[in-house]
């Protein structure tokens, strides 16, 4: 697929998820019928509604393509497949606490080309396309963040209870070299680009992917350093930050976990 195909494609995402920002906004201060996957994660009955809304119309743009969902049947066939994270945040938004988004990225060959990320409340929209540069609100951005240790915010996900201990490790012992270290969860994390804070760091990510890929294009794209790092056997963690600053925070994790 050509360049300029690409760009058509992203044009009509931008429009279509857009379109299903406006139904979470609908939605967002109406109390919401929900379902628990277990003892806190959650499902909306506007989760599975958005998702439908999102397919019909990635369908609609590009026939024949997979999915990839988060409440749906996924259905993987030809080499492009869509993601889809219909509400990332779910628990904000049935908390009515503005702090979640709608998200698609476009794999080809199981590669990012395509990315949006829409936080429907302050109508922000970051998308991409592979090799075309990050653009939020159709301006160009690129990532103008700290590479000085002592002046850069870190922000991890910390994720749950599993590996404790070696997530212990990496708490304990980043705030030393760091201006600040904080966990949000990845709900700042595509502020990151905008320069909110230096460093994104996401701990033993097993699961949930949907999260990451349409971020992980976007992080690229607007100049920052995107990798997983072994740190121990089959345990990686996720670092993005400017060249230099991704450097320093592979060094210490491999001190922290040698």
């Amino acid at each position: 697929m050509k360049e300029k195909d690409l760009v058509a494609i992203e044009q009509k995402c931008s429009l279509l998820i857009k379109q299903a920002g406006a139904l979470l906004v609908k939605g967002f201060e109406v109390s919401q019928e929900i379902k628990y996957k277990d003892l806190r994660d959650m499902v909306s009955k506007l989760d599975v509604k958005v998702e439908n809304f999102l397919r019909d119309g990635l369908f609609d743009i590009l026939p024949n393509s997979g999915f990839m969902v988060e409440e749906g049947q996924n259905k993987v066939n030809g080499d492009f497949l869509w993601v889809i994270d219909p509400i990332d945040g779910t628990k904000n938004f049935v908390a009515q606490a503005p702090f979640f988004y709608t998200q698609i990225a476009l794999l080809y060959k199981n590669n990012p080309v395509i990315s949006e990320i829409y936080q429907p409340i302050s109508d922000q929209l970051f998308s991409t396309v592979m090799g075309m540069g990050a653009f939020l609100n159709n301006r160009r951005i690129e990532a103008k963040t700290r590479v000085k240790p002592d002046e850069a915010i870190i922000d991890i996900d910390f994720r749950g209870s599993e590996d404790l201990e070696l997530k212990l490790k990496v708490l304990n012992e980043l705030p030393k070299y760091f201006y600040r270290v904080r966990s949000s969860g990845g709900m700042f994390s595509p502020y990151l680009v905008t320069g909110a804070f230096d460093g994104y760091l996401d701990l033993f990510r097993t699961s949930k992917y949907f999260d990451i890929l349409p971020r992980i294009l976007l992080f690229k794209e607007s100049g920052l350093n995107t990798k997983y790092v072994e740190v121990s056997p089959g345990k990686k963690i996720f670092i993005s930050a400017k060249k230099e600053l991704a450097e320093f925070l592979e060094n210490k994790l491999r001190e922290i976990f040698n």
